[in-house]
């Protein structure tokens, strides 16, 4: 049992590592829905989980610079 442990905290940090290289990158999405918290979550086309803040209409697409990796998702601005 704590060899699955382990390799499910191992998995976790290759992700945010992962996500931390993202940052100051740029990416085409859509806004795909509205943000839990605020802001309207968009996916690109790994279908990765992006946050912008800035308000863009559902369906609309844009391209986002990447400003902050928070684990499994990142949070962007319309650049």
């Amino acid at each position: 049992r704590q060899m699955c442990i382990r390799d499910s905290n191992s998995a976790y940090f290759e992700v945010l590592d992962g996500q931390k290289n993202l940052v100051g990158r740029e990416f085409d999405v859509i806004a795909t829905e509205k943000g839990v918290k605020g802001g309207i979550v968009t996916r690109d086309d790994a279908y990765r989980y992006i946050l912008v803040k800035e308000g863009l209409d559902l369906g609309e697409k844009a391209r986002v610079r990447i400003t902050e990796s928070k684990g499994y998702y990142l949070i962007g601005e319309v650049s």
